[in-house]
């Protein structure tokens, strides 16, 4: 198996995407590439930035997203496009997508996998070991679509995605697939054959206040807790000094941790918005009966959770060494991290070896398994998934 990464900064979207894949394919040298991921900020987003991609990698199916931010070895990078290309002999790959992500998250999923299982476009045949996926997260709750992936492939079966984002928002956000650009939907590889996959998923935000109880929601609107609106939870505080306009920006730093059972760490929503009545509108589905806390994370409970994630990815590979590695980061932990957010990389790369190549991005969020809940996968904001690489 080789990896050849490569990175292009400024210029035209064309011209971006193809210096980006070219220094790729130089990597690899002369073997040819079976995918390519590719990762931009949304100014590069355009059939150019693809056709670009494409003069220098051929015909290797192209799989992406618009994101908020770029991660490599190097560290992190905006207004940026990073090109990620695999070349393996007994690679599987067949790709799917789904539409209208916005009114039917699972439906969308399903069609994505079914796409993928009945190889309309790709490489190879059997079942595959993992789907690979981005999903758009600028006016969807994706929370459905392991659901709808699940209905085809199985209700275990491992499924990894990034949630498309802005430039720190997930509006504007955009999803490619095999050289076109897409927009409310899901895109994904049904990756198999010699490839093997581990998978860790950790976000690290920890309870600061009391437990409270959910007692009025609908999908992602939360009416009220403990009675109240919702807005009051943080009214109480964060005090009168908290204006709701700064909500957005207030609330990826304080999410709302949910207590679900068989999960290690609370599942967390961010507000997105509030209502007048104070009802907040969350960047994921409400789980049921569910309790709360307000929740917060520290520079070093971040980068202890990007370790952590390496580790049960690593772990999950078991004796197969590790030949590279994909990132999904929430954009909520750049902004904790700040000007340290390349220790992020850094804690990963230790975990894995010095010598992996890494390509990743900041996103809305990820969709991972948990190795506590039977291996189901969920939408989870805040949090930080690591895909290690390795082969038979």
């Amino acid at each position: 198996m080789k990896v050849g990464i490569g990175t292009a900064e400024g210029g035209l979207a064309f011209e971006a995407g193809q210096e980006a894949a070219a220094r790729a394919v130089r990597e690899i040298g002369e073997d040819s590439a079976d995918f390519a991921l590719v990762f931009s900020s949304p100014a590069f987003s355009s059939a150019d930035l693809l056709e670009g991609v494409r003069v220098a990698v051929g015909h290797a199916p192209i799989l992406g997203c618009t994101d908020a931010g770029n991660l490599t070895c190097d560290g992190v990078t905006h207004d940026s496009v990073v090109v990620m290309l695999l070349s393996a002999p007994g690679l599987t790959i067949r790709a799917g997508a789904g539409e209208g992500i916005s009114l039917d998250s699972v439906a969308a999923g399903r069609e994505m996998a079914t796409q993928a299982r009945e190889g309309r476009l790709g490489q190879g045949d059997g079942p595959g070991n993992l789907m690979l996926a981005f999903c758009d997260g600028s006016s969807a709750d994706p929370a459905g679509v392991p659901s709808g992936v699940g209905a085809v492939l199985g209700s275990d079966f491992p499924v990894l995605a990034a949630v498309a984002a802005g430039e720190g928002t997930s509006a504007g956000s955009g999803l490619y697939c095999m050289g076109h650009l897409l927009s409310d939907s899901c895109a994904g590889f049904l990756l198999g054959g010699t490839l093997r996959f581990g998978v860790g998923c950790r976000h690290g935000w920890e309870p600061i206040s009391r437990a409270r109880f959910v007692t009025d929601r609908d999908g992602t609107r939360l009416r009220a807790i403990d009675g109240r609106a919702a807005l009051d939870c943080y009214r109480d505080y964060l005090g009168e000094a908290f204006d709701p306009a700064d909500l957005s920006r207030v609330g990826s730093l304080y999410p709302l941790g949910f207590d679900v059972e068989g999960e290690e760490e609370p599942l967390l929503r961010f507000p997105r918005f509030v209502e007048p009545d104070g009802t907040l509108v969350l960047s994921g589905e409400v789980p049921v009966d569910a309790t709360l806390r307000l929740v917060m994370a520290t520079r070093d409970s971040v980068c202890g959770s990007a370790r952590r994630a390496a580790e049960l990815a690593r772990d999950g590979l078991g004796a197969t060494p590790v030949r590279a590695a994909v990132v999904f980061s929430s954009f909520a932990r750049e902004r904790v991290m700040g000007r340290e957010a390349r220790r992020e990389v850094a804690a990963i790369r230790e975990v894995l070896g010095h010598d992996v190549p890494v390509a990743g991005l900041y996103g809305a969020g990820v969709i991972a398994p948990s190795l506590s809940a039977g291996g189901r996968a969920r939408y989870r904001t805040n949090a930080i998934a690591v895909l290690a690489i390795g082969e038979e």
